[in-house]
């Protein structure tokens, strides 16, 4: 192999290496979507059936395949026997491969579904209603910002309500506890104020009664 070969593939391998990469990942926003605890039937790449809660990352993924709203998603039961979670390889066209594979965020909190597989695998961890649910392709150990895509679902209750909706609700109860702790405050400076008034008095009374 000769000396000019060798020093192009060099040249090539470090002029990849310094190239700036786009940090924006390709996003998918597919909206709100109603989280339900009804059981979904999935089938992994290894042809096993599940029935598992829709209320998971994963069952989510399967309502959003019966409604149209993704293509399609790959879940592998290859670790199933050992840990009792699947897996998610693939949504659409994006497969896991040495470079990057599926992982899932709940409100920017990034499931550990192989480590902490018995409370957040992707066929366990039970999504709150009105979540932002992010799935990112990328690398789990990098920030989520180097990802190359991401497809986000916000999770609405069964009674329909709106993201906005819990918000102001939330918002209502919050000025409402605040409201009420600053009542209990007052009350008790104004107490605290009236009890010294009281042994203020008290005491100059009694001065008083012992001068005389």
């Amino acid at each position: 192999m000769s000396l000019k070969y060798l020093f192009t593939i060099a040249l090539l391998a470090f002029v990849l290496c310094v190239m700036p990469v786009s940090s924006e990942p390709v996003e998918t926003d597919i909206g709100e979507v109603v989280l339900t605890d009804e059981l979904v039937s999935i089938t992994t790449s290894q042809g096993d059936t599940f029935e598992i809660p829709a209320n998971t990352p994963l069952g989510l993924l399967q309502l959003l395949a019966e409604e149209g709203m993704i293509d399609s998603y790959v879940a592998s039961s290859k670790t199933y026997e050992k840990k009792g979670i699947l897996l998610l390889d693939g949504i659409n066209d994006l497969m896991y491969s040495g470079d990057a594979t599926w992982f899932v965020t709940v409100n920017d909190y990034q499931l550990d579904d192989f480590v902490e597989s018995d409370t957040e695998g992707l066929n366990i961890y039970v999504l709150p209603a009105c979540a932002k649910v992010s799935y990112w392709y990328g690398l789990p150990i990098l920030p989520t910002e180097d990802a190359e895509a991401v497809l986000t679902v916000f999770t609405v209750d069964e009674a329909g309500d709106s993201c906005e909706d819990v918000d102001e609700d939330v918002d209502e109860d919050v000025d409402e506890d605040v409201s009420e702790d600053i009542d209990e405050d007052v009350s008790e400076d104004v107490d605290e104020d009236v009890d010294e008034d009281v042994d203020e008095d008290v005491d100059e009374d009694v001065d008083e009664d012992v001068d005389e």
